[in-house]
């Protein structure tokens, strides 16, 4: 397929053997057009549409450098995960992006409200009803739409989770701070965890724990795996 610089070429040296003055043959690629495709909830698409516009609109469709608009419209729209540009001519620019999608529910104990976040540790927006039954994680640090946390937290939390449900544990939430995490199971028993530990040896030896200490008809309400001696709480 040839490429856009051959395809304006032979435009211009057609025009220029029929008579026509270079600058309106090149004017019918002058972009006219913007359409938008994957907006759903965490990007506003009004405000995509005149970011993107106001930078494109009236430049030749050839000679648009798409990736500073990639950077730019990125920069301007964290919500957004990926996008991409479609030149479609003679003057119409498609914008394709993908919305970052929720991992969890974080919360703190300073604020009454609940927030999405993703796997970039990106904060999204207020918690609605279709997102209630994510996993809640409690975070000691403050919180705000359209910012990142500590990004360290969400590769941790992923990591631990895929050992949880690995192991099938049974999780109702969970609270991190800067060294240290707490796993709060269905049955409302406790686990501590250093993050500077290894997760899936900690997440084992709470397991062999809960099983010995509960087949010896006791009940386990915490367990903290911080330091090289295992406590058991009751």
């Amino acid at each position: 397929m040839p490429s856009e610089r051959i395809v304006l070429n032979r435009f211009v040296k057609n025009k220029k053997k029929s008579g026509f003055k270079l600058n309106i043959a090149i004017s019918r690629f002058a972009i006219k057009n913007v359409t938008i495709y994957g907006v759903e909830r965490f990007v506003n698409e009004t405000d995509l549409y005149k970011i993107v516009s106001s930078n494109v609109k009236g430049k030749n469709i050839f000679t648009l450098d798409k990736n500073k608009l990639i950077d730019l419209t990125l920069k301007n729209f964290l919500g957004i995960k990926t996008l991409s540009i479609e030149k479609h001519l003679p003057a119409t620019i498609q914008i394709n992006i993908k919305e970052r999608v929720p991992l969890a529910v974080i919360y703190t104990d300073i604020s009454a409200n609940n927030y999405l976040v993703d796997e970039d540790g990106y904060i999204l927006g207020l918690v609605s009803e279709e997102y209630t039954e994510l996993p809640r994680i409690q975070y000691d640090s403050g919180i705000k739409i359209g910012t990142f946390i500590n990004k360290s937290i969400v590769p941790f939390y992923n990591t631990l989770m895929s050992i949880i449900n690995e192991r099938e544990l049974k999780v109702s939430s969970m609270s991190f701070s800067s060294r240290n995490t707490k796993i709060f199971l269905n049955n409302g028993i406790e686990i501590l965890i250093s993050q500077d530990k290894d997760l899936k040896n900690s997440i084992e030896t709470a397991i062999d724990v809960l099983v010995h200490e509960t087949s010896s008809g006791k009940t386990v309400k915490g367990i903290d795996l911080r330091y090289d001696k295992v406590i058991v709480s009751y």
